[in-house]
């Protein structure tokens, strides 16, 4: 006697979808829109630097494609996605969340090490809003400022993770990117100043001071 068994079809795995890559503009350098633009600007650039090596590698021994990796590494790539992270930290997180507030914002922006190092002398980045004649900012308004840069490493993780996924691939250089913005916020957990040393001083201002 033959038996028939049936089940559930497997499906076949979704094919993998063209690269999700957003620019948007604007005016008035909100954290979403201006995160997202230079996110890309930054993806397209590690892109950029990996194609142009992929075509000089035929005609290296692999002792000079090593040497080559390690220094387009060291020249080319840390330094993009280190400024692709930072500078958006400081422009688009606290500056964001400053604007959104009504306050004007100044910057203290650097090159993205080495060249920092090599031209600058010092690798560092900062922003500070401008009061002026504008209210005092309350203790919670402090807070969110403080907290706007570590909020643009989440939209850029949930976005580089969320396009991958979409594509079902993941790219060496938003890997990269993604990884830089991990440590961006580990590094802040391990100093005695910074964005979650604020954060903590606004907790013992509001809630525990006398």
């Amino acid at each position: 006697m033959l038996v028939a068994l049936s089940g559930p079809a497997i499906a076949e795995p979704p094919a993998e979808q063209p690269l999700e890559l957003r620019l948007e503009l604007d005016p008035r350098l909100g954290m979403e829109a201006g995160t997202t633009a230079f996110t890309t600007a930054a993806r397209l650039a590690l892109r950029g630097g990996d194609g142009l090596l992929l075509r000089a590698e035929p005609g290296l021994t692999p002792v000079t494609s090593i040497l080559a990796r390690i220094g387009a590494g060291l020249a080319v790539d840390a330094p993009i996605a280190i400024a692709g992270v930072v500078l958006p930290h400081e422009i688009f997180g606290h500056g964001g969340r400053a604007r959104d507030a009504g306050f004007d914002v100044a910057y203290e922006l650097t090159l993205p090490p080495p060249y920092g190092w090599l031209f600058g002398g010092k690798v560092g980045n900062s922003a500070t809003w401008q009061i002026g004649d504008q209210p005092e900012p309350t203790l919670d308004e402090r807070a969110l400022y403080v907290l706007g840069g570590l909020e643009v490493q989440n939209l850029q993780q949930h976005d580089l993770a969320f396009t991958a996924f979409r594509a079902r691939k993941l790219a060496r250089g938003d890997a990269l990117l993604y990884l830089t913005a991990s440590i961006e916020v580990t590094a802040y957990t391990a100093r005695s100043s910074g964005d979650i040393e604020g954060y903590y001083a606004h907790i013992e201002n509001r809630y525990l001071a006398n």
